[in-house]
C-alpha cells in the first residue's frame, strides 16, 4: 500500500503488556530509496539505513519524509510523550531512515529480490537503491523510553 492512502489520523494504540499495538499495523512499499552502508549489524540485529537522497528535488520523497514525521508526532501525541525518530537529519547529507530486518530463528523473516529474482540479503550492496515493504505495528517501554522499530 502506498504511504499516501494511510490516513495517520485514524491511528489509534492498544495496551498490550508493556507495549503499544497500533490498532492496524501499517504495512507501505517505500518510494526508491539509496543504501548508503549496506546491511548492518548492531548486537543481534541487522539494520538497514536508507537515505532520501536527491529529497530536494523529488516530490514523493518529500512526502515520504513527512509521512514519517507525521506518523511520528501522532505517536507521541497518543502516548504524551516524545517518541524517538527513526529519521536522522545532517546539515550536509540527506535525512537517513533507520529499519529493521526482522529475524526468526535465526532466518531473516523477509527476501530481497534484484531483478524480479531471490538473492541473500547479506549480499545487499551499499551505493545501490531498493524499494522496500515495511511495517510499523508496535512501541514499547525500554529503561524508561519508548521506541518504535520500522521493520523490513
Amino acid at each position: 500500500m502506498s504511504f499516501k492512502n494511510i490516513d495517520i489520523d485514524s491511528i489509534t494504540l492498544k495496551k498490550f503488556n508493556k507495549s503499544w499495538l497500533l490498532n492496524q499495523p501499517i504495512n507501505i512499499k517505500t518510494p526508491k530509496l539509496y543504501i548508503p552502508f549496506g546491511l548492518e549489524k548492531y548486537y543481534q540485529n541487522y539494520i538497514l539505513k536508507l537515505q532520501l537522497r536527491d529529497i530536494k528535488n523529488n516530490k514523493e520523497l518529500t512526502e515520504f519524509q513527512d509521512f514519517i514525521e507525521r506518523l511520528e508526532k501522532k505517536l507521541s501525541d497518543l502516548l504524551n510523550l516524545e517518541v524517538p525518530t527513526q529519521l536522522y537529519y545532517s546539515e550536509k547529507y540527506d535525512p537517513i531512515l533507520s529499519t529493521k530486518l526482522l529475524q526468526k530463528n535465526d532466518k531473516f523473516t523477509c527476501n530481497a529480490f534484484k531483478n524480479k529474482q531471490p538473492f541473500s540479503i547479506f549480499d545487499i550492496e551499499k551505493g545501490t537503491y531498493c524499494k522496500c515493504n515495511i511495517t510499523i505495528d508496535s512501541i514499547w517501554l525500554f529503561k524508561g523510553k519508548y521506541y518504535y522499530k520500522i521493520k523490513v
